[in-house]
């Protein structure tokens, strides 16, 4: 870097620091291995923001393919498990994983969710009953609730 570059950078503010689904970063994060595709708002903001990508399922130790997770009513507490059995409860580490994400990055000042998403999504995730039943999309994906209560 030229010394004018330098003093150019040091003079330019620091820009605020967004978090960003991992996915919507363009990395293949997801169940299935692929990316998402981020929309020209989300474009955008990565223009005038610095982004820190974060994926909780990748966080908390699941691999790339996966299987496919839900949101799951369980005695009118909302659960994260996989989608096929309902035997892995994933909630209780996935709110681990936002508190470690908030407590590595302070400076987060907001972030961008993920469409949908049973970790990541806002508002209108699909939830579903014990059986495996559609029940509605009325739900915050459990990452975002955690990030939520802890006002990023």
């Amino acid at each position: 870097m030229t010394k004018d570059a330098k003093a150019q950078q040091e003079l330019e503010p620091a820009r605020p620091l967004l978090g960003i689904g991992s996915c919507l970063a363009g990395n293949a994060v997801r169940y299935n291995g692929d990316t998402k595709k981020p929309n020209q708002h989300v474009r955008d903001l990565c223009e005038h923001f610095a982004t820190r990508a974060f994926c909780p399922e990748m966080g908390i130790g699941l691999g790339v393919p996966r299987p496919p997770i839900h949101l799951v009513s369980v005695n009118e507490e909302i659960r994260i498990k996989d989608a096929d059995t309902h035997e892995h409860d994933y909630t209780d580490a996935i709110r681990d994983y936002a508190r470690q994400t908030l407590a590595t990055a302070p400076q987060l000042c907001g972030y961008i969710l993920v469409k949908g998403s049973p970790s990541c999504g806002y508002g209108r995730v699909k939830r579903y009953t014990e059986q495996g039943n559609y029940m509605a999309s009325d739900q915050d994906g459990v990452f975002a609730t955690a990030l939520a209560a802890f006002d990023p």
